[in-house]
């Protein structure tokens, strides 16, 4: 008997700005380095597509049969032109935490109050960790980078 059904795989779904991109992507790449957090991903379409510029907000999901899982957000770091493909190499928020000084003097403060700070200082609006109601008595830093602020 002859199955008639095709093999269905996931599919890349690109959105860049908030617009869905209509062009596939000719290859993506998801890179992470064992002991930082930080996520890099390089996404490559036809030279000719003109497809994303330095800056711009970018999701990538997952898609197969109606069903769609985000698997990577963040922000395209650069857009060049190599021979024949438009590639973009893409960097979560993480970044942002790295490359954000913040000093911090604080005196009875919640943590969470710390910490919602800190990410707004790195221009982190969503948040998807939940930190302990404790009050700190004292928290102070100099101006080091926001990441190890966070870690402190």
């Amino acid at each position: 008997m002859q199955n008639t059904e095709m093999l269905r795989h996931p599919v890349l779904e690109v959105s860049i700005g908030g617009t869905a991109v209509d062009k596939r992507p000719s290859e993506f790449r998801l890179m992470t380095q064992a002991g930082f957090h930080s996520v890099a991903a390089r996404l490559r379409y036809p030279a000719d597509s003109g497809i994303g510029k330095a800056g711009d907000e970018i999701t990538v999901s997952l898609a197969q049969d109606n069903n769609s899982g985000l698997y990577f957000t963040g922000t395209v770091y650069s857009a060049n032109t190599r021979g024949a493909y438009r590639e973009l190499l893409l960097t979560d928020s993480y970044k942002k935490l790295c490359d954000t000084n913040f000093a911090a003097a604080y005196r009875k403060e919640k943590a969470a109050a710390i910490l919602d700070d800190i990410l707004g200082a790195a221009g982190i609006t969503e948040k998807s960790v939940t930190c302990p109601g404790v009050e700190l008595a004292r928290f102070s830093t100099p101006a080091i980078p926001a990441r190890m602020c966070i870690d402190l």
